[in-house]
């Protein structure tokens, strides 16, 4: 006759199990998609906690040898989920996957996000009409400006020179310095910079394109994490004007 706690103890056990699995799996969706609804969040965590409950459900009659053993199974089960959301979040897996192509009118670049339009205040800027689009991130921020200049249109590379710093200077930046390793024309930007940032040097891309008065600016700034030299380079690699690279190999 088994007592009243340790039947108690089995009917609880696959719940157990179900947590665990599920817990891991939901730990994975946040690090992948972020606390947003998600289908393949949600998927996971609903294929996990089927998995946990068989078994829960198969190891709930078998001695404590048994259910110790299951349980292993299902810690393995919660740390294997962590560890391939650590490993799908890293540079060195991302680098590797096909990249989304953001349009900037004439211009395009390859990057893993999404972005969405920032309206800015009527002022900013007296000369020319603004569009700004980002991708919200503040491990590593991202944006592309579209400028369509009425009066005085500056050379690009002052506008590219002077968005970015903008920008920066938002985040405390108070000094950036330029590569002098730069592709320059009247009529194409390429560009690395580098500053300070929670005390650490960085390096950020610029590019940019004019036609006549219209002028279309992308910047990628690190502000949490650097990228490494693989990411900027594929970075840089599917900078296109047309369908033409504006990336020479370094």
């Amino acid at each position: 006759m088994e007592n009243n706690d340790e039947a108690t103890a089995k009917k609880l056990w696959p719940v157990l199990c179900i947590l665990i699995c599920a817990a891991g799996a939901t730990v994975m969706g946040t690090t992948l998609w972020g606390r947003q609804f998600n289908a393949k969040a949600i998927l996971i965590v609903a294929i996990s906690a089927a998995v946990g409950a068989g078994i829960g459900f198969l190891s709930a009659k078998k001695e404590k040898k048994g259910r110790r053993a299951a349980l292993i199974v299902c810690v393995l089960i919660f740390a294997g989920l962590l560890g391939s959301a650590k490993y799908l979040k890293s540079d060195s897996y991302i680098v590797k996957t096909e990249w989304p192509v953001h349009t900037v009118g004439s211009m395009s670049f390859a990057y893993p996000g999404e972005f969405r339009e920032r309206k800015l205040k009527e002022g900013l800027i007296s000369n020319a009409a603004v569009h700004v689009y980002t991708n919200e991130n503040m491990r590593r921020y991202v944006n592309y400006m579209t400028y369509d200049f009425y009066e005085d249109s500056p050379a690009l590379s002052s506008s590219v020179e002077g968005a970015v710093s903008g920008i920066l200077s938002g985040y405390g930046v108070k000094s950036v310095k330029w590569s002098e390793d730069a592709h320059i024309t009247s009529s194409d930007v390429l560009t690395r910079f580098t500053y300070k940032v929670r005390g650490k040097e960085v390096t950020g891309i610029a590019a940019g394109h004019r036609d006549g008065s219209h002028y279309e600016i992308i910047a990628f700034y690190p502000l949490r994490d650097a990228f490494p030299k693989s990411f900027m380079e594929k970075i840089e690699a599917n900078i296109l004007v047309g369908e033409k690279a504006m990336f020479a190999p370094r």
